[in-house]
């Protein structure tokens, strides 16, 4: 029930800001399962939301393609170091890291004590190869995109479109990387399987109410969820 209750809340938040599933949803994943096992489920649940996000009207219209491709070819740099950390390292010291990092960021924006940052797009290739390590170590790849693309500027749907356009190719390396570990198998899978029809209901009800969110309300929601998934890595990291 608790993993059933995870995904389906993931599911609706992601519908409307284009990433945070996987960080979002494995706190919780991690109590049902064996950790490296509820990083593989949550990969795989996330891939067919982040697809069903795709497959939106308007959304692949929005996606700014060019910065897609460069951040994710990036990526692929931090994909297999990040593969390593999850399989040799304890994550626990750089979940404290980045999830102190991004609490802090995420809540002194929503308090008014940090200023917004304006982004370069000089900065993308760092952006992708961090995401790349931290999406196949800690499941938390979507993180420093989203706030580089929050420091870009745009509308919502072009954020949320290019946002979720890099999760599904970065989440497509990750299980590629991974299955080279052997941690995708046959379980993982079917445990996806089966927490998938409660991802899909929170994402129809996330879809439906997109629609009514400004661009004002989706930045906050989306640094209210920034800072949820840097305080529940702080929680994992300290267990």
């Amino acid at each position: 029930m608790l993993e059933q209750l995870a995904v389906f809340a993931a599911g609706f938040l992601t519908a409307i800001t284009g990433f945070g599933f996987n960080a979002l949803s494995l706190p919780l994943l991690a109590v049902a399962f064996e950790p490296h096992h509820a990083v593989v489920v949550g990969l795989l649940v996330g891939l067919l939301i982040f697809a069903l996000v795709l497959l939106l009207p308007g959304v692949r219209h929005a996606i700014d393609s060019r910065l897609v491709w460069t951040l994710f070819a990036w990526s692929l740099l931090g994909l297999p170091v990040g593969a390593r950390i999850l399989v040799l390292l304890d994550d626990r010291a750089l979940r404290l890291v980045i999830g102190g990092l991004t609490f802090v960021y995420a809540a002194g924006q929503l308090a008014g004590l940090l200023p917004t940052v304006r982004a370069s797009r000089r900065a993308t290739p760092y952006v992708g190869v961090l995401s790349g390590l931290l999406s196949s170590s800690v499941s938390m790849g979507g993180t420093p995109v989203i706030v580089y693309l929050i420091g870009l500027g745009g509308e919502p749907r072009d954020l949320r479109a290019t946002a979720v356009a890099y999760v599904v190719l970065s989440t497509v390396g990750s299980l590629v990387v991974l299955s080279w570990t052997g941690l995708v198998d046959r379980s993982a899978i079917q445990d996806a399987v089966a927490l998938s029809p409660a991802a899909v209901a929170g994402f129809a009800l996330g879809a439906l109410t997109f629609r009514y969110v400004s661009r004002q309300l989706f930045l906050q929601l989306t640094l209210v969820l920034l800072a949820a998934t840097g305080l529940f890595a702080l929680i994992a990291g300290l267990r």
